[in-house]
């Protein structure tokens, strides 16, 4: 997208601080459901993105990164919170921000039988919620992340159960997938990259909210997955 260094590093800052002003609400609210949120819940809980970006004014943080923070509800349609800003008025990284925190709102919500896989929800947000976002920045999210994301519960077709972790760009249906097995300890889990295994392949996706709470649990994504895009190679690593 033609990021300057100075514009990645505000975005990398703004995109792990976004939710910072969640520190000043109550938690029975931020591990509700928000589809069950009573009108003063919603409230309060929106309120946690100017919370946010008087903690990042008091840190000193830059004018970016707060706009980041700001916005980071904001859509392109203008129909996001809290100030209901259209694309020309969000900031380059916000957009970005914006964009993937409602990918992993789909993706990891608080009620996990609500949870869709990572494949699903860019088909979604693609399909029914492209308005919202900048179109060249989602081409460049459904292209980069290809058929199965990293996050993505799959099968395996012999019967094993694993977590895609890294994306293979150039044989997207071979990822690097984490297995689950109950009798390894889940910091031993086996990684296994299925490009070198021929003799394995991807049966299905699987939506998180079937799967066993063990299993989810043990290959929990958000706890064990960090990957970052090589444009050189064509490859995510993990």
């Amino acid at each position: 997208l033609g990021f300057s260094a100075e514009d990645a590093r505000n975005l990398g800052v703004g995109a792990m601080l976004h939710d910072v002003g969640k520190v000043d609400i109550q938690d029975n609210v931020l591990n509700k459901s928000p589809e069950e949120y009573n009108n003063a819940e919603l409230a309060l809980y929106r309120m946690h993105v100017d919370y946010g970006v008087e903690i990042a004014r008091k840190l000193g943080l830059s004018a970016d990164v707060i706009r980041i923070i700001g916005q980071h509800h904001e859509f392109c349609d203008g129909s996001g919170y809290p100030r209901g800003t259209s694309e020309a008025v969000l900031s380059p990284g916000a957009r970005l921000v914006s964009m993937v925190n409602f990918y992993d709102r789909l993706c990891n919500p608080v009620d996990i039988s609500r949870a869709m896989t990572p494949h699903a929800a860019l088909s979604f947000m693609f399909a029914k919620r492209s308005t919202k976002f900048e179109k060249a920045a989602l081409q460049l999210l459904i292209r980069n992340l290809g058929v199965y994301p990293p996050g993505s519960f799959v099968q395996l077709s012999n019967e094993a159960i694993a977590v895609v972790i890294s994306v293979n760009l150039k044989k997207p249906l071979r990822p690097w997938v984490r297995v689950y097995d109950e009798h390894v300890p889940k910091e031993e889990a086996l990684m296994m990259d299925l490009d070198v295994a021929p003799e394995i392949n991807i049966s299905k996706g699987i939506p998180p909210g079937q799967l066993p709470p063990k299993v989810v649990a043990y290959l929990n994504p958000r706890k064990h997955v960090t990957y970052f895009f090589d444009a050189e190679q064509g490859m995510a690593h993990h």
